[in-house]
């Protein structure tokens, strides 16, 4: 069996459908550029936590943006895969069902909205998850 799988969820940066919130004081491009660098900066940062992460894109024709950003300094490691369709419960549900059938014994998902969680959160995670069956932190 694998052991631990870390997961981030994170949606294409185009400008209108991300940070809406935010792009109401800032623009839309301005607000899909910082999202887009949360992506990047939590890929880096949550590299070296577990041996297997997973980079769970939407929507699925972006693909190639994900995969073949123009960013020089995009995180290796990160397998990536398409979320499945529905809404964020769905998805989440699609996800740790693909890893516990890939065999994996403890998983971890974490979206983009939080840049500077703590890398130590997901280690946390992962020691309460020896314990205990799910394990939710802040977000």
């Amino acid at each position: 069996m694998k052991y631990h799988c870390l997961g981030l969820f994170a949606k294409y940066w185009q400008p209108g459908k991300v940070k809406t919130r935010l792009a109401s004081s800032l623009g839309p491009e301005r607000a899909a550029s910082i999202y887009r660098e949360f992506v990047f900066s939590m890929l880096s940062r949550l590299s070296p936590t577990v041996d297997e992460r997973v980079l769970a894109f939407s929507p699925e024709e972006r693909a190639d943006d994900f995969a073949k950003p123009t960013s020089a300094c995009w995180p290796k490691g990160w397998r990536l895969e398409p979320q499945s369709d529905g809404d964020l419960g769905m998805r989440m549900k699609s996800f740790f069902a693909k890893r516990f059938a890939e065999g994996f014994e403890q998983v971890v998902l974490l979206g983009t909205d939080s840049p500077s969680v703590p890398v130590d959160y997901v280690a946390q995670a992962l020691r309460e998850l020896q314990s205990h069956d799910v394990v939710l932190g802040p977000t």
